[in-house]
């Protein structure tokens, strides 16, 4: 029995046009071929199947049972190796229905999500987001995506890893926020800051962070009254208390409305920057080149000042 790889492919071109000329002459003529190619294929195809295939009746060969039996498995096969050569068809996001998997911190959902969800409720409205919360930074990120555990991921830049896709998204600040009423508003200097109750927001579970560097090199520190790991969770802690909580500014900007208040950091923070990552073997996938096209589009709605 002959294995797919002990097999000339081309063979099958030769007997598909064989199986519709019924003719060596004809079917070199269509495949721009001598006779005795044509014939030395025959030859093959007859090894290959065992079986003679076509038989010569009067000027014409007259295909054998097998060969007739052959006809529509070869013409199907042909047909799909063919497809595979033609341009698919023009990427259409109305019609798309897919669910996208995609890794978000707490940070990427408020954020992102919003401006995403009202975009393709217009331009793709059968488009689905599976969305697994994930700690922005981190190898186990990186190796997930590099897996092909999901289509799309957002986070800081991570370092290169073959296997990943990555392009930056958007830059954004910190900025500390207390409740609307605080009077740290009032007087916002680095010793009032350092004196506040503070909550972290660290989904990896660090107590310090750059807010000690900085009130550090001041000569300063702060009391830590309570680390979680979301950023809505701390948000919502400092809006009902005196305490204070630094978040990136764009996802300030969302809370703006819920009570809180933003005020400018009375020390230099550090600025930071959010890439997206995909699977390298998406690349040209046009539906996750549309959504990343797409998700690059709505950036500059989730910036929009409340």
């Amino acid at each position: 029995m002959n294995s797919l790889h002990q097999v000339d492919l081309n063979l099958w071109v030769v007997l598909g046009h064989l199986l519709e000329t019924a003719s060596v002459s004809d079917t070199a003529r269509r495949l721009g071929r001598t006779q005795s190619a044509v014939s030395h294929s025959l030859a093959a195809l007859r090894q290959t199947f065992s079986d003679p295939l076509f038989v010569r009746v009067g000027a014409k060969l007259e295909p054998t049972t097998r060969a007739r039996q052959l006809e529509p498995l070869v013409r199907t096969a042909l047909e799909n190796l063919q497809s595979t050569l033609v341009p698919g068809d023009a990427f259409e996001p109305a019609r798309l229905r897919r669910t996208f998997r995609m890794f978000l911190s707490d940070y990427g959902q408020m954020v992102l999500l919003g401006p995403l969800l009202r975009r393709l409720e217009r331009v793709a409205p059968h488009v689905v987001l599976d969305v697994t919360f994930k700690a922005d930074a981190g190898p186990e990120l990186a190796r997930d995506v590099q897996a092909g555990r999901c289509d799309l991921s957002v986070g800081p830049p991570l370092e290169s890893l073959s296997g990943v896709l990555t392009q930056p998204l958007f830059d954004d600040t910190n900025v500390c926020v207390v409740r609307a009423a605080h009077p740290f508003a009032k007087q916002p200097t680095a010793k009032a800051w350092a004196r506040l109750r503070h909550v972290v927001a660290s989904p990896r579970g660090a107590m310090r962070d750059f807010v000690d560097d900085a009130l550090e090199q001041k000569g300063l520190a702060r009391t830590v009254v309570a680390r979680v790991p979301h950023f809505m969770a701390a948000l919502e802690l400092v809006a009902q208390t005196d305490a204070v909580t630094v978040v990136p500014e764009r996802l300030a900007r969302v809370w703006a409305s819920r009570h809180v208040r933003l005020i400018e950091p009375p020390l230099p923070l550090p600025a930071f920057t959010m890439s997206w990552f995909v699977p390298e073997v998406a690349r040209t996938d046009p539906a996750n080149m549309w959504l990343r096209s797409e998700l690059k589009r709505v950036v500059p709605a989730s910036t929009a000042r409340r």
